[in-house]
């Protein structure tokens, strides 16, 4: 029936939101949910293009934008069709393609369509709602990407402040919220308010997630960067070598995620003078890069790094090889 369909889908898309594992459980309950609701109301039905775009979501959230693009893209038609079209249902599914478009660097799209979302999402449903939160967060993190910081930290700001009345201050997505916004305002030079954002994240996040959680480390790792930045270098290095240790425990010795703390601790160690040091660090970093992404751009930037380290160090042959 409809209403199974429903609880299915409610049930996969709580879990892909909540970040919970078992990601295959998560995937297949979306999964049945569409057949349940094809079977129960037709393929071309808007009950159906909620539940592709339910299993999209889940997608989405296990990081695999390009699986989820033609659900979103089926769930549109279905929408257009048999919706009015400033439906709340039409904004869910444009700030989900959105976001889709936005890691396939289709970003004209991406904005056009998340621009769209949120004018008809906050029409629909007020300015304090979850979902409208979801679209300024999400349009929010595009123009950061698109380096518009100062139009970013406004729509991050309100999502933040719907949030925190939504869901309280300890919830997860608060973390993360904190954490974005202070991406945006690092990248604006407002180091200070910066750090108090990542901190604010830490704070939230290791309550939610405990202390070995993968995202705790991307989190110090980018408030070992920030006061890196700032010049606060015996500050920075417990964040980089805590980052270091979660990621290695977490996603093993040869993980991308892994050789970039080397290579960012590194740095700090060659700008104090600690040569000695820093030189392991960088070799370690681009043996781990050879090995799983030897075309990347992170291996040159590793030769680089270690080329200038040993003119540095005075060892100009190592210097020509690098």
């Amino acid at each position: 029936s409809w209403e199974l369909a429903e609880a299915l889908a409610a049930a996969s898309v709580i879990r892909a939101r909540a970040g919970r594992g078992g990601e295959e459980r998560t995937l297949s309950l979306a999964e049945h949910a569409l057949a349940v609701s094809e079977r129960a109301s037709g393929s071309g039905s808007a009950a159906t293009a909620s539940r592709l775009n339910d299993l999209a979501e889940v997608l989405i959230s296990g990081e695999n934008e390009i699986a989820a693009r033609p659900y979103l893209e089926r769930a549109l038609r279905i929408q257009k069709a048999s919706l009015r079209p400033d439906h709340p249902d039409i904004a869910r599914t444009l700030a989900n393609l959105g976001n889709v478009l936005r890691v396939a660097q289709e970003f004209d799209s991406a904005r056009t369509m998340l621009s769209r979302s949120v004018q008809m999402l906050t029409s629909a449903l007020g300015t304090r709602h979850l979902e409208v939160a979801r679209s300024l967060s999400s349009l929010g993190y595009l123009l950061w990407q698109l380096g518009d910081c100062d139009s970013a930290q406004p729509l991050l700001e309100q999502a933040l402040l719907i949030r925190e009345d939504s869901l309280g201050v300890d919830h997860p997505a608060i973390g993360k919220a904190h954490v974005l916004l202070g991406l945006v305002l690092n990248d604006s030079w407002q180091f200070a308010p910066a750090l108090e954002e990542y901190e604010r994240g830490l704070s939230v996040c290791l309550r939610a997630m405990g202390p070995n959680h993968p995202y705790i480390a991307t989190i110090h790792n980018n408030i070992g960067e920030l006061l890196r930045e700032m010049g606060d270098y015996a500050g920075a290095r417990p964040h980089y070598e805590t980052a270091l240790r979660i990621w290695e425990s977490t996603k093993g010795q040869s993980s991308p995620d892994v050789a970039m703390v080397p290579n960012n601790l590194a740095l700090l160690l060659k700008t104090i003078g600690d040569y000695s040091s820093a030189r392991p660090l960088y070799e370690r970093a681009l043996s781990i890069n050879e090995r799983t992404s030897p075309n990347n751009l992170a291996v040159a930037t590793n030769l680089h790094n270690l080329g200038a380290l040993y003119r540095a160090l005075g060892d100009s042959s190592e210097a020509r090889r690098s």
